[in-house]
């Protein structure tokens, strides 16, 4: 690996960063803290080590990487403040949504935009379900059933600005692509053909 023949060389580290995890997360971090050790004021090798151990729900980690990162000249004010938020929140979809906004910034990996834009979209989409499941059980609890078609909440969900299909008037996914109801109307879900991630 071109890590082993430069370790100055950072890209095969915020590469093997993305990449790794799907594989094998423990790989990953023991090629980002290798990286570490041969490039000790590379602030961005923190953040991608913090983003590893926040997608393994290790908050503790994570924020102990930012923090580390956080002390080396030249590293921007927010990994303190990811630090702090990694042991207030690691777990919510706003810190999440701001460690993939860093991460695309600091990025000038294709791989890692893409990943990263795809992620946000995921976080949006479950939003949008979060408020599309309360207009679903509103409408149930008016009317004793689950809804028909779309139609039924419509008004509901363009009250809360929330994009539809001009057609079937189905809310859009983040990708364009419309919801699907399920469970007999009284759920929502991702189409098959979305582009939304569904993890």
């Amino acid at each position: 690996m071109s890590a082993t023949l430069d370790p100055q060389f950072m890209e095969p580290y915020y590469y093997g960063a993305v990449v790794l995890p799907e594989i094998d997360t423990q790989d990953a971090i023991s090629l980002l803290n290798q990286g570490i050790a041969a490039n000790p004021q590379e602030w961005r090798l923190y953040q991608h080590l913090g983003y590893i151990y926040w997608q393994r729900h290790d908050y503790e980690k994570a924020s102990q990487a930012y923090a580390a990162g956080s002390t080396i000249p030249g590293a921007p004010a927010w990994m303190a403040a990811m630090s702090a938020r990694m042991t207030a929140e690691g777990g919510s979809r706003d810190a999440a949504r701001e460690m993939y906004r860093h991460l695309f910034e600091a990025s000038s990996e294709d791989a890692v935009k893409d990943m990263v834009t795809k992620q946000i979209m995921r976080l949006d989409s479950l939003d949008q379900r979060d408020i599309i499941r309360r207009a679903l059980t509103a409408w149930a609890a008016r009317s004793g059933r689950c809804v028909s078609t779309w139609r039924d909440v419509a008004a509901a969900l363009q009250l809360v600005r929330l994009p539809l299909d001009p057609n079937t008037l189905a809310p859009l996914d983040p990708s364009g692509v419309p919801y699907d109801l399920a469970k007999g109307g009284c759920e929502v879900e991702l189409a098959e053909s979305s582009k939304v991630p569904k993890r």
